[in-house]
């Protein structure tokens, strides 16, 4: 094979192991919401979830299948939106976030809003916003676009506010293991969901208290044996949540550490 068709091939490759990435990245803090109850993934989800292995190819192509040409089509209307999954929801949030930059259009706000009104479709509009490629785009704005911006600000902050949290505690976690590993470029990808999601949280005021509440349990929960002190059923969560993912004591203290920036900012 000659050396250009070569390393044309190695290059494909290795993009589509970093859309694989992006995608499971989005499906694991899916995955963590079913764990509590929130949200019930699609039968096809769970079996992947199930069966992902993280260097088995035929799971990479499958997976790049499903999701790469998705967020092509013509923009769905806010009802089409509102009645979407969450692997649909992906798709249409790549759409709604390819014009959000461009466009104030009264249609673009509506599936905005029907998207950001229910968790399946948050969840999906999130994994595409916030795990897009490069460190320049309208994800990396701050403050975010005006028509983002008001949308977020009228959410229902019971829905957006707990997956803004986790977008931002889990990558930042996972930036740490990503650098044990010599990882870079999994610890760059990770950094900027984090980055991303805490411009969100920090222009959200509606979420406050859930961040303020998230990070009093968090912090509490960095000790084996946290005071039972100033709500003890979330700190028993935020301790179980850091045994299931085997945060240790470094991880849980940079998560603390990043939403108490995040109420730092927005005060």
């Amino acid at each position: 094979e000659p050396p250009r068709a070569h390393k044309r091939r190695a290059e494909i490759h290795s993009a589509n192991r970093m859309a694989a990435s992006r995608i499971l990245f989005g499906l694991l803090i899916a995955g963590h919401a079913q764990a509590r109850g929130k949200y019930a993934l699609p039968a096809r989800t769970r079996t992947f979830l199930a069966s992902y292995r993280p260097n088995g190819r035929c799971q990479t192509r499958r997976i790049v299948r499903r999701f790469a040409t998705e967020g092509t089509e013509t923009l769905p209307s806010a009802i089409e939106a509102q009645k979407a999954g969450f692997e649909d929801a992906i798709g249409i949030g790549k759409q709604v976030a390819s014009q959000l930059q461009n466009s104030n259009a009264p249609e673009v706000r509506g599936v905005l809003d029907a998207l950001l009104g229910n968790e399946a479709g948050a969840r999906g509009f999130f994994v595409s916003f916030l795990t897009s490629d490069g460190d320049d785009t309208i994800a990396d704005q701050n403050p975010p676009v005006e028509l983002l911006g008001d949308a977020l600000a009228q959410a229902e902050e019971k829905v957006v506010g707990p997956l803004l949290v986790m977008n931002t505690v889990m990558p930042t976690a996972m930036v740490t293991a990503h650098k044990r590993s010599n990882s870079d470029s999994m610890a760059e990808m990770s950094m900027r969901v984090a980055r991303r999601a805490s411009i969100l949280l920090e222009h959200s005021p509606r979420t406050r208290p859930i961040v303020e509440a998230a990070f009093g349990a968090a912090e509490r929960a960095v000790e084996e044996n946290p005071s039972p002190e100033g709500g003890p059923d979330e700190v028993a969560y935020w301790l179980r949540f850091y045994n299931k993912w085997g945060y240790d004591e470094e991880m849980r203290k940079e998560i603390a550490a990043a939403l108490n920036d995040v109420l730092i900012k927005c005060a």
